[in-house]
């Protein structure tokens, strides 16, 4: 199980680097996450993610922090799943109208979180 911690750990990292120099990838994934049924398969991942990390988290060197990074993605996943289709879709209208700027200190913070879970396995 820590070894799937370790891999959201790593892809969360390699991620918030990605979306930090080329901005307009985090773009492409909010328009592959609008498609049609890709906000309930997303949300699925999330969610069976975030449990998984709660599973692993007591196995892990800071157990808390794990299991609160899966918590939150549980919960998130669940909400994506639940919320009305036109208010995600608001959300990412919302999203798409923000500027480089804000793409690049949402990756940063993605970027942080990454290093951060990596540093609690």
């Amino acid at each position: 199980m820590v070894f799937i911690a370790k891999f959201v750990a790593v892809a969360m990292t390699v991620m918030g680097c990605v979306a930090f120099m080329k901005p307009e990838v985090f773009r492409n994934m909010l328009d592959i996450a609008r498609r049609e049924n890709m906000i309930y398969a997303f949300g699925a991942l999330k969610a069976v993610l975030g449990i998984l990390l709660i599973v692993a988290s007591s196995e892990c060197a800071i157990p808390w922090l794990v299991a609160l990074f899966g918590w939150v993605a549980a919960a998130g996943g669940i909400l994506g799943i639940a919320v009305k289709k036109d208010l995600m879709n608001a959300y990412f209208k919302w999203l798409e109208e923000k500027d480089e700027p804000f793409y690049k200190r949402v990756s940063i913070a993605v970027l942080c979180m990454g290093v951060l879970l990596i540093y609690a396995i």
